[in-house]
């Protein structure tokens, strides 16, 4: 943290040719008010005086930046004068910093340290000097901007686009960086997806020649191996016809062809008597399915019923929950509404009674004075004051006295009687509310047991509709018949004949074959011995090929492998830096309930109704009309509700800054309400965290409200410090 003792300027803006000291730390609260010369601006002007200007020295001499430009140059001189200008902070740590801007364009930075110079002109530019002091102070301009002069942007924060403050509040919390490493990744991933495109066409072309190769070869080798079983099982074969014919000449012998045919004549009879009996066998099946079908059917529609009846009941439910639950939140509206103006009264009335107090006593002291006056020698006509002059002077004052101290006790009593009414009124919500609750309850009870009694009807028709007795006596009776058709096919099987009629006949005509078979057979195995396999030299070129083409594969492959890990990684940091579903939502997701917590606070402050929070992409949402609706007031309270969330968001992220804060002209446009809640807030929120809080103000409602004030004085174009106090 920074920790400022005092600044003191020379010729900086409208602060002339003399060196002007101003105590930082420890001011507390501490109003800067300004004032011009009758003669010159005419009465009552403050804009103008270089009140804003002496803090802004601050920001000056830590960066060489104001709040309204980043690089100022000689603009920060005095015009009127024509020596250079001076800015020196001293720390609380006893460390000290001046910047110095001379006539000619140069600026010279020098920094000390327990009285031993740190940062000098010897440096080769001023923004090395500067980098050296930022690491020195762990200064940061935005951050610091944000949480010292947090109330200096060019436009309120309600008026900003929706871009402009979507990209500040990144800033804000960090995740501005994000996009340009996002920007910075996709180069590189580009540029490795364009290799990797020159890989994949080296490696599909590569694939496509070894698959032209495998192909050939495969091809060559199924030639090749078929070749050589087509030669051993044509021998085979040739051989094994020839053992057939000769085992089938040796048992030749001749089959009656009359006895067989009588035989497949009663064959013939069984097997149509059993495809009668196969067809009813389905006929059965199809009738228990249709049994068991009709009967889910039954269920499924008195199941839907039921559906349909608990559908109507839990619709009829939620309707009456929900009408409650609208009629509970307008009570409650009504109870906090009259609650806040009770309250309201309360504090009117304290006020009241406290400023009444403060004239009795004014009272009180005005009456000893006469009285310690009655018998003394007055110092102008030296003769001795009479009773009766000091009772004529005391007498209106006794009289106001008593008018004042009855008015005090009948505020306090109405300030007790609103006490009173308060407590009541809490009493009959709480009441209301409970009333109101028991009655829903009962509600949905007397439903729920509606609707128990419906579907109990429902499942009793479920469990009557049994279809199962039928179905079991249809299932008896196909089992009956597929018994029967089994046992007659085994029968059937048992008395089948071995051949039939045509193979008999052939049968005994194929003897003579037989025999000239076996000899044409003998000669056609001995010719299949004698062939050679032309496949051998093709397999042998191709394999070569292949492994060579096989090898360029691989190293490509590897290479490829190389790439798809590199591309995977860089696409992951891409998308974990560009989507807000990763980093962005995280960081966002992080920090975005307590800004719209602390922004709900400053509104409920300024007792506003429009309700403003921040969604998950950082757009604004509302719960009424918003601000483009607001009137000017509303408007000013809405920007300073907002204002003072972001610094607390600007705290809470980056920690306090500085021991000092400072807040240039904050009360524009508010009228007196808003005024008073922003006096609240600088008071109970923000003085704890500060040593000292300048309030630059042209508005005299400001003067005596603080502690601390000081006024800026312009005479002759030139701007002085009177310190009031």
């Amino acid at each position: 943290m920074i920790g400022l003792d005092t600044i003191t300027l020379r010729n900086f803006l409208s602060w002339g040719d003399y060196n002007t000291t101003i105590p930082l730390a420890n001011r507390g609260q501490c109003f800067v008010a300004g004032e011009i010369e009758e003669s010159e601006a005419g009465a009552d002007r403050s804009n103008g005086a270089g009140k804003s200007s002496a803090l802004q020295a601050i920001l000056w001499c830590l960066s060489g930046k104001t709040m309204y430009k980043r690089n100022p140059g000689n603009g920060v001189l005095n015009k009127f004068t024509e020596n250079d200008c001076v800015v020196s902070l001293r720390f609380q740590n006893g460390s000290e910093l001046s910047r110095i801007r001379r006539r000619d364009g140069n600026t010279e930075l020098l920094y000390s340290k327990n009285s031993k110079s740190i940062i000098n002109c010897t440096l080769s530019t001023t923004s090395n000097q500067q980098e050296q002091l930022e690491r020195e102070l762990g200064f940061d301009y935005d951050i610091f901007c944000g949480s010292v002069f947090f109330n200096q942007f060019s436009h309120p924060w309600m008026e900003m686009s929706d871009q402009t403050r979507k990209q500040t509040m990144e800033r804000i919390i960090g995740i501005d960086r994000l996009s340009i490493y996002a920007e910075v990744t996709k180069k590189k991933r580009d540029r490795v997806e364009l290799e990797q495109s020159k890989l994949k066409a080296i490696i599909d072309g590569l694939q496509l020649v070894i698959t032209s190769l495998a192909e050939q070869r495969t091809a060559a080798q199924r030639l090749s191996t078929k070749f050589d079983n087509d030669q051993i099982i044509r021998i085979q074969t040739k051989l094994a016809e020839v053992k057939q014919y000769q085992q089938q000449t040796d048992r030749f012998e001749l089959i009656d062809v009359n006895k067989l045919a009588e035989q497949w004549t009663i064959i013939e009879a069984i097997k149509t008597k059993i495809k009668v009996m196969r067809k009813r066998s389905r006929e059965l099946e199809q009738q228990i399915e249709d049994l068991e079908a009709q009967e889910d059917k039954q269920k499924e529609i008195l199941k839907a019923k039921i559906k349909k009846v608990e559908k109507a009941y839990e619709d009829v439910i939620t309707s009456a929950d929900e009408k409650t639950q609208t009629q509970i939140r307008s009570i409650e509206f009504k109870y906090k509404t009259t609650t806040r103006e009770l309250q309201q009264k309360q504090s009117k009335i304290q006020g009241s009674i406290l400023g009444i107090e403060s004239v009795l006593g004014h009272l009180e002291d005005a009456i000893e004075l006469w009285k310690a006056k009655e018998g003394q020698i007055c110092s102008e006509c030296e003769q001795e004051v009479p009773k009766t002059h000091t009772a004529s002077k005391i007498e209106p004052k006794l009289i106001k006295k008593k008018e004042l101290f009855q008015q005090k006790l009948d505020d306090e009593s109405e300030y007790t009687h609103l006490e009173k009414e308060l407590i009541q009124l809490t009493k009959i919500n709480e009441e209301t509310l409970i009333e109101i609750k028991e009655q829903q309850k009962a509600t949905d009870r007397r439903l729920q047991v509606e609707c128990d009694t419906a579907t109990g009807k429902l499942r009793k028709e479920i469990e009557a509709t049994n279809l199962v007795p039928q179905i079991e006596q249809l299932k008896t009776d196909k089992k009956q018949l597929d018994v029967k058709v089994e046992n007659v096919e085994e029968r059937l099987a048992n008395s089948m004949p071995a051949k039939t009629l045509n193979e008999a006949r052939a049968e005994n005509t194929k003897q003579d074959l037989l025999i000239k078979q076996v000899a044409r057979t003998q000669q056609e195995a001995a010719a299949i011995e004698k062939e050679s396999n032309p496949h051998f030299d093709m397999i042998a070129n191709l394999e070569d090929k292949l492994a060579s083409k096989q090898d360029g594969l691989d190293r490509v492959n590897n290479d490829m492998v190389k790439h798809d890990l590199i591309y995977t990684h860089l696409h992951y940091i891409y998308r974990a830096y560009s989507e807000r579903k990763k980093i962005k939502s995280f960081m966002i997701g992080k920090h975005r309930p307590y800004f719209n917590s602390r922004l709900g606070h400053y509104l409920d402050s300024f007792a506003l109704d429009v309700k403003i929070q921040l969604t998950d992409s950082l757009s604004l949402e509302s719960n009424l009309w918003g601000y483009d609706f607001q009137s000017g007031g509303e408007r000013a309270r809405t920007n300073l509700a907002f204002l003072f969330a972001v610094f607390d968001l600007h705290s809470g992220i980056h920690g306090r800054q500085c021991n000092v804060l400072v807040l240039d002209e904050p009360d524009h446009h508010l009228d007196e309400a808003g005024r008073a809640t922003l006096i609240d807030i600088i008071n109970d929120d923000l003085a704890c965290r500060f040593e000292s809080i300048f309030i630059i103000s042209h508005n005299n409602a400001f003067r005596d409200v603080f502690p601390g004030q000081l006024t800026v004085r312009r005479v002759d174009r030139l701007s002085y410090l009177d310190e009031t106090r």
